[in-house]
């Protein structure tokens, strides 16, 4: 009987921490979005100012647009594209290494 007891609360406890960080997640406007999105690709990438900027910029215009979900895919693809114009190719490397370990998650 405890047994059950124990698994019952370390089920809810995971269901809890997990439905925490989704909710959170949502509700972070595109402006929060954009700042973790450049902070985590700073740290990775090691983005010049210049870079930095020109990036920030175009994931403003994604996130700030009106589209469907089938859209957003092909417009994210088309973002990525963007996004890798203005990287080295070392840079490129690791943002597509970045992009399939996102990928699997």
């Amino acid at each position: 009987m405890k047994k059950i007891v124990l698994l019952a609360c370390i089920v809810f406890t995971t269901i809890g921490t997990t439905d925490a960080q989704r909710r959170n997640r949502q509700q972070m406007d595109p402006a929060q979005r954009v700042e973790q999105i450049i902070k985590n690709l700073d740290e990775k990438l090691n983005l010049s100012d210049e870079q930095e900027q020109k990036i920030k910029t175009l994931y403003e215009e994604f996130f700030n647009q009106k589209i469907s979900r089938e859209q957003r895919k092909v417009k994210k693809q088309e973002l990525d594209e963007a996004v890798k114009a203005l990287l080295t190719e070392e840079q490129k490397e690791v943002f597509g290494q970045m992009d399939k370990k996102k990928r699997k998650e």
